[in-house]
């Protein structure tokens, strides 16, 4: 499904599930999804507070009919606040997410007149002429200069009681991840995070996405690939055996599991040879990412250990985008087959402790066919 007629099926399910919608809700919906909300984070402490008092105001209503999240195109969803106190996460992280979200984003004039027209389109032959009207009179007189945020109609508002934030889809697919994290930090317990999974599915993405948040610590397992010297057939034939484990253990994971700052070598695989030095002092939350991070020598060294996965489809375009054509058919004939013997022999998924995708097109599709 190409993002244009996303957008429209989430405009029709959203029309379904709130019908007291009226035009001016479906174009804050469109703005939403074009230029998110960083209009409302000019002040990180300001929005904390406010954000912390509504959560207090909607403590104990119901989830939203929506569900705790709702897409509303181009990589985002609205995450209500109805009941959230009793999923775990804390308003700190659900403020970053607003803020990571709005760093990230950036909107264009154009190309949110162009979808304000292809809901026109859309419309016509199933919405009320007044809602028709509504919008072609928004057309003429918005400044597509200065694209001022526009608001819930009256209607909406007194219906609906909205109460959201604007977040990235990865917030909404790793949403169990935050509440557990929160939960275990908020009780003022460190903890060591291991991020396994297929390749393409998203590992380095949420290790930045943690590290922005939390301000954790992460050190990549492509940082211990195997030296040369080590790389022999029996070696190779080992589950897991393509990375250097033993020099992880002394380096990092003995360190690390005593709080002690540490210092450990990078592997550049260009020159195949160790070659800058970085120096970790651990925090609360220190991540491990990469594929083999759990690997059963390791796994001593996590308090929670999670594992991404991705559809084949996802996981091949994604490949080809960020390799060339030489490593792209590496990943396909040398690379996956040795990790699903990793995941496979080693049970990899059944040792952790979270098993989550990675695939947004997925989460939107399941919400859409659910709703």
């Amino acid at each position: 499904m190409n993002h244009t007629d996303q957008l429209t099926a989430i405009l029709l399910q959203s029309i379904k599930l709130q019908p007291c919608q009226q035009a001016a809700d479906l174009i804050k919906l469109i703005y939403q999804s074009e230029f998110g909300s960083g209009h409302l984070i000019a002040d990180e402490s300001a929005g904390l507070e406010k954000l912390k008092g509504e959560i207090r105001a909607r403590r104990h209503d119901p989830e939203h009919v929506t569900g705790q999240f709702s897409p509303i195109g181009n990589g985002l969803c609205r995450i209500h606040l109805a009941g959230i106190a009793k999923t775990g996460i804390s308003a700190s992280t659900i403020n970053r997410l607003c803020i990571y979200t709005a760093n990230k984003i950036k909107g264009h004039a154009q190309r949110f007149k162009g979808k304000l027209l292809d809901l026109r389109t859309s419309l016509e032959t199933s919405a009320d002429q007044s809602v028709l009207l509504e919008l072609d009179r928004f057309l003429e007189s918005y400044d597509f200069e200065t694209c001022p945020p526009p608001g819930h109609s009256p209607l909406y508002l007194e219906q609906y009681a909205p109460s959201y934030r604007v977040v990235s889809l990865d917030s909404w697919l790793y949403f169990d991840l935050f509440c557990r994290l929160d939960q275990t930090l908020q009780a003022g317990e460190s903890v060591n995070l291991g991020i396994d999974g297929l390749c393409g599915a998203g590992k380095s993405t949420l290790a930045g996405l943690l590290q922005f948040v939390y301000g954790a610590r992460v050190i990549s397992m492509d940082h211990f690939f195997l030296p040369a010297r080590l790389r022999t057939a029996e070696r190779l034939q080992e589950p897991g055996g393509n990375i250097d484990y033993e020099r992880f253990l002394v380096e990092v994971a003995e360190p690390l599991s005593g709080s002690q700052q540490f210092s450990y070598h990078v592997f550049n695989c260009q020159t195949m040879s160790q070659d800058r030095q970085i120096t970790i002092k651990p925090g609360q939350l220190n991540i491990v990412e990469g594929t083999y991070s759990l690997h059963p020598q390791l796994r001593f060294l996590y308090n929670l250990k999670v594992f991404l996965t991705v559809n084949n489809d996802e996981q091949i375009t994604r490949l080809k985008k960020r390799s060339t054509e030489t490593q792209f058919h590496d990943f396909i004939d040398k690379w996956i087959p040795m990790e699903n013997l990793y995941f496979d022999q080693l049970k990899i998924p059944q040792h952790s402790d979270l098993v989550l995708s990675g695939d947004r097109e997925a989460l939107v599709a399941g919400w859409l066919q659910k709703h």
